[in-house]
């Protein structure tokens, strides 16, 4: 059996008091990618009652910040390769309409110029969703900090207690706006464990075959609007992220060569040579064959999960998107994971065809 953890190795804090950094210049630095978003929304001066365009291909974790500020999503089609439909894009803009939402799915970067274009045709933000792929690269310059607002995720990546950039425009900055709770809560453990039931809860989910759809079945704990903790911020200065990237991508490679010999069909043609990829993500050929996976990866101690817990209006509508979550699979990619140790795994024991 061969055991690849979804989220890398996680100390608790043995205080339980902890300190959150002082937000002073960009990247602003937040506990979670949604109060990084939530703040920089804020900052733009984001009215009620205004529309924001959303991909329906997107995790429902980013409601509970609409629903807050009173925003109202409005969500635009994208193809198999998340990609987004131009043309359904612009039948959907109107008077209400405040931004557009562009989400570098899986750390692989969108091509920012059209999105730039766009909103700039219509004078509207463009708001970049980076949660996947925290020290990626368009052309050099690094993802999330193109549009207007743009949010990343570190903590997706790196075994930290929380963390989140926001990258936003200078001119556009209201200090005062940008001002997390400086909490110093004595219930951080509690809150840790009570995360970790979650995600198990969430694993016998999709063990059981996902009987409903995931966005009925879960969702994420209301998290309060804290500042990134002073630890994470201190392990993320000494992270060398070209290195990183390296190593994602020599991981995602490796999966990507063994998933297309097991009939797999990558989601990304080409990995983006500045991707920094959270997962290697890849579609199976029916629901049957999906369910089939999750069950060979429990019983391997893998990890294959899928992404993401859909809007409930995306579910009710039953689309596309639908079906690309039937069929989407993720296989994990982490920094304890060793890409040629993972080679010998997959070759050496005879994975060579599973399903």
């Amino acid at each position: 059996m061969m055991y690849i953890p979804r989220y890398p190795p996680f100390r608790l804090p043995i205080r339980h008091r902890r300190h959150v950094v002082v937000n002073q210049s960009s990247p602003y630095k937040f506990a979670y990618a949604r109060t990084a978003l939530k703040f920089g929304l804020q900052t733009l001066g984001a009215l009620p009652n205004r529309e924001i365009l959303v991909p329906e291909f997107i995790c429902n974790v980013i409601l509970p910040v609409f629903k807050q500020l009173d925003l109202i999503p409005v969500y635009y089609p994208i193809n198999y390769n998340l990609e987004p439909d131009w043309e359904s894009i612009h039948s959907k803009i109107s008077e209400k309409t405040q931004g557009i939402v562009s989400v570098h799915y899986f750390g692989q970067p969108q091509r920012i110029t059209e999105y730039l274009s766009f909103a700039k045709h219509y004078n509207i933000w463009l708001i970049e969703d980076n949660a996947h792929g925290f020290g990626g690269l368009i052309d050099g310059n690094e993802i999330g900090t193109f549009g207007d607002i743009g949010i990343s995720s570190p903590r997706k990546c790196f075994p930290i207690l929380n963390g989140a950039y926001l990258h936003i425009k200078k001119e556009m900055i209201n200090p005062e706006i940008l001002a997390p709770e400086r909490i110093l809560s004595s219930g951080i453990v509690l809150k840790q464990i009570i995360r970790m039931l979650i995600m198990r809860s969430y694993l016998h989910r999709v063990i059981n075959i996902r009987k409903k759809y995931s966005s009925i079945n879960y969702q994420e704990i209301n998290l309060p609007d804290w500042g990134m903790d002073e630890s994470s911020d201190r392990y993320l200065k000494k992270v060398n992220l070209r290195e990183v990237v390296q190593k994602r991508q020599a991981i995602y490679h490796v999966w990507e060569r063994w998933a297309v010999r097991q009939g797999l069909v990558p989601v990304f043609s080409q990995l983006a040579p500045g991707a920094s990829p959270m997962v290697f993500a890849a579609y199976t050929s029916s629901y049957e064959e999906t369910n089939k996976w999750f069950i060979w990866g429990y019983n391997q101690g893998i990890d294959i999960h899928p992404w993401p817990d859909l809007p409930k209006e995306i579910v009710q509508k039953n689309g596309a998107a639908i079906d690309m979550w039937k069929r989407l699979i993720c296989f994990p990619i982490h920094m304890s994971i060793n890409a040629e140790k993972l080679i010998y795994s997959l070759e050496g024991t005879g994975f060579k065809k599973v399903i």
